[in-house]
């Protein structure tokens, strides 16, 4: 380092900094009928006082919060259905701040059940009472999953799909069987004031220890989203009290 190089203090270097930079006015150069700053310029705004964001549960809440008709200054609004566990009613953009409001959030209750992921048997057999709408498949999945032989997960015959497993169907008896694939379930994955949306799904099976490892995968291209996002979108088209003319963006 030359021995003519001075490290300012500290005190020396936050004088420089405030002489040179914050303190300093902006230049403005024309460059072929452009103008450029030396710096970065933000626009001091007056200050505006958004309303604090509701949080509810439930889409019958956000009907309630609109028959309340908080909204008599006049304030356009819309509805964003943002996925099928999250919807928001939002202001238009105020032309003077260039932002919106976010008014009221509502979210859905969490889906216990995740996919892809390896459950022993009895933690699986729970999740598919409490987690899924009952139908005949589900029946069907509950009754092989719950007689599968801990020690007889055969490879045999295994495609990628379908598995072959050992059932109890008595005492003594015990069956061969394929696992049933794919299998349309309806899950809990959206508002419970809309309909669920069907889905296909792989089952698949494996040793865990001493237990038998359950896992379903998706297997719709995630087409179940866009179907609820569409149904909660007809729920408020159908809901909203009349007089209310908001747009819904889904």
């Amino acid at each position: 380092m030359s021995d003519n190089y001075k490290i300012p203090e500290q005190s020396e270097g936050l004088q420089w900094l405030k002489e040179h930079y914050f303190d300093a006015e902006a230049l403005t150069v024309k460059v072929s009928q452009r103008t450029y700053s030396s710096r970065d310029l933000k626009e001091v705004l007056p200050t505006r006082f958004h309303v604090k964001t509701m949080k509810i549960h439930t889409l019958n809440g956000l009907i309630c919060y609109l028959e309340m008709k908080e909204n008599e200054g006049g304030q356009r609004q819309f509805i964003h259905v943002i996925s099928p566990e999250i919807v928001s009613l939002k202001s238009f953009i105020d032309v003077d701040f260039r932002d919106r409001e976010n008014l009221v959030d509502i979210c859905a209750p969490d889906f216990k059940h995740r996919f892809g992921e390896w459950y022993g048997t009895e933690e699986f057999i729970i999740n598919l009472q409490s987690s899924f709408e009952k139908t005949p498949a589900l029946e069907r999945l509950l009754s092989v999953v719950g007689n599968v032989l801990t020690e007889n997960i055969r490879t045999e015959k295994d495609d990628g799909i379908t598995q072959e497993v050992e059932t109890r169907s008595g005492p003594t008896l015990v069956n061969r069987e394929d696992l049933p694939n794919p299998l349309k379930l309806v899950p809990f994955r959206t508002f419970p004031e809309v309909k669920q949306p069907e889905s296909l799904f792989v089952l698949r099976a494996k040793q865990m220890g001493s237990d038998i490892g359950f896992a379903l995968f998706e297997a719709d291209n995630e087409a179940w989203q866009r179907e609820a996002i569409a149904n909660i979108a007809s729920f408020f088209e159908t809901n909203v009290p009349e007089g209310f003319k908001i747009p819904i963006i889904a």
